[in-house]
């Protein structure tokens, strides 16, 4: 199992060396070829090559354990906390996250529909050129371009759609601590995967992307926390259908998410809430239809747009139309592909598959942790001083110390003055 971890170690090295190297490469020689990563090419000179010196030095380990106890320091400050300096300190990093999203705002509009966006948000908002693809994310955009033009704060076209981004950028965020609540259980992992999935290339999206993405990156974090929630019993089981209708109509392409809900009913159905299934399946049917409603999107819209499809459709082998610059089985379209992935995340691809690795290691050494598990010493069970000193010992000479084989937290890191603290000798 040692070996396991090991050769993780040194496969999660050497990808990042190489893309930090990729990253260094694009920055001088931007094409589009490389497009998923050569974002450093914009920047002067000493920021090209800062940046990928500063990827390259997080690879060494003592740099790794130092950035670790550095959080780890925070999260026990931020632990030590009084609720109400909790709520501060969050919302206070909402406000720091607004003022970096509008000065960062995008100002170029080239790709993408930004642009064509940007020229016709001022029409009716059935003229929007994607709306038939995202009704609900086209009809936000066109409400909030309205009512800023009622209160005379229009700045100019852009501006509807850079609000709109970053404030649902601020809300993606904020519902992104929720999530991560229910996906890690210690602070430091929930810490780590919130920085892992904020700091990919969706964070784009929230600096005034010109687009109608943000609003679905939002979405679909919502949807992802509202039906574990619900898994665990926290909500009702219409809530996950009711936010995936809501989800549907920001981008018709969330239909691919629609595997995820069944499963999610047929969890419901094997706990014999066969009347939970029901009551979603018509929350999730009035939810789409009040809102297709609501955004002037007829079902004979829909049914036309769903058969004769667009200019947006790729073809399974040749181009059809001057609008298609390659087909899915192609090279052009595999280069994209690992553009696109570089953008989005370049470790997400090797993520999962270590994640499949480990459930396999799980599936096969699954009665190897039920013996350790019987072997262990259980809650309430006495032992000498010299036999605890012996655990700690052997604890000390594991490869990863810190927690269990079921990989729970076995111990906490405590200074000097924390423990005055809590035992109250400081003021």
């Amino acid at each position: 199992m040692q070996r396991k971890y090991v050769f993780i170690r040194w496969m999660l090295s050497s990808v990042a060396i190489i893309i930090s190297l990729l990253y260094l490469f694009a920055a001088f020689y931007p094409s589009s070829k490389n497009w998923g990563f050569h974002q450093l090419a914009f920047f002067p000179n000493e920021v090209k090559i800062l940046v990928p010196i500063l990827m390259l030095l997080f690879v060494i380990p003592s740099i790794q354990m130092s950035t670790l106890k550095f959080i780890e320091k925070g999260v026990i400050k931020f632990q030590g906390l009084s609720k109400t300096s909790k709520i501060l300190v969050l919302i206070g990093f909402a406000l720091i996250a607004t003022t970096l999203f509008w000065i960062g705002r995008e100002r170029f509009f080239l790709l993408g529909d930004g642009s064509l966006i940007a020229r016709i948000i001022q029409r009716n908002i059935s003229d929007l050129y994607l709306c038939k693809n995202e009704p609900l994310s086209g009809y936000i955009l066109g409400s909030v371009a309205k009512n800023l033009s009622a209160m005379n704060i229009y700045l100019n076209d852009e501006f509807p759609i850079q609000l709109t981004s970053i404030l649902f950028g601020i809300g993606a965020i904020l519902i992104l601590i929720l999530l991560v609540r229910h996906l890690a259980d210690a602070t430091i992992d929930r810490v780590l995967l919130y920085t892992f999935i904020l700091f990919s290339g969706g964070i784009q999206f929230f600096f005034g992307y010109v687009e109608v993405y943000t609003p679905l990156y939002f979405g679909i974090l919502l949807f992802l926390w509202v039906a574990i929630s619900s898994l665990r019993g926290e909500i009702h089981p219409i809530f996950p259908s009711i936010t995936f209708g809501f989800l549907l109509l920001l981008h018709f392409g969330t239909l691919c998410l629609l595997p995820t809900l069944l499963f999610f009913y047929f969890l419901l159905f094997r706990k014999g809430k066969l009347s939970d299934v029901i009551l979603s399946i018509f929350g999730l049917g009035i939810t789409i239809v009040i809102l297709m409603w609501i955004c002037g999107y007829s079902y004979h819209v829909f049914i036309d747009h769903l058969f004769k499809g667009g200019k947006h459709i790729l073809p399974l082998s040749g181009e059809t139309s001057f609008w298609q610059a390659y087909s899915i089985f192609s090279v052009g379209y595999l280069i994209n592909f690992i553009n696109f992935q570089m953008l989005i995340s370049p470790f997400g691809l090797l993520v999962i598959i270590l994640f499949l690795m480990k459930l396999k290691v799980t599936i096969f050494y699954d009665i190897e942790k039920l013996f350790i598990g019987l072997a262990a010493i259980k809650t309430g069970e006495p032992l000498t001083g010299s036999e605890m000193l012996s655990l700690l010992n052997q604890l000390g000479e594991t490869e990863i110390p810190t927690v269990c084989p079921h990989g729970r937290p076995v111990s906490i890191k405590l200074s000097i003055t924390e423990l005055d603290k809590r035992f109250g000798r400081t003021s």
